[in-house]
């Protein structure tokens, strides 16, 4: 995952492909994943958070699953506002998602 591909990457998320979709939340996550917030912040700039939140609420568990685990590395920094802001909180509980351990540090 290159910061390279992020935009490629979006179109993906923003596509109505689930396939796509879900591909693109795992290359959002494995961004996330190298800790660097340089990548967190190219993401976040990008404007996919409100997208990525819709995802929550996906017919495909997976891209579920990987959505959530996007906001299981934002929620650690600056931008865990931003994802409540846009409305995060109310789809977690109505959908029961079971975020990993970093909420419990929020």
């Amino acid at each position: 995952a290159t910061p390279e591909q992020l935009p490629l990457e979006i179109s993906a998320i923003n596509s109505f492909n689930l396939s796509q979709q879900y591909n693109g939340c795992l290359f959002i996550h494995q961004l996330f994943k190298k800790g660097e917030n340089k990548m967190i912040d190219l993401v976040v700039q990008s404007g996919i958070i409100p997208r990525l939140i819709q995802l929550l609420n996906s017919p495909e568990h997976n891209v579920q699953l990987e959505s959530a685990q996007c906001f299981d590395c934002i929620v650690g920094t600056k931008h865990a506002v931003l994802a409540v802001d846009n409305g995060i909180i109310p789809i977690v509980v109505n959908q029961r998602i079971i975020v990993m351990h970093s909420w419990k540090q929020m």
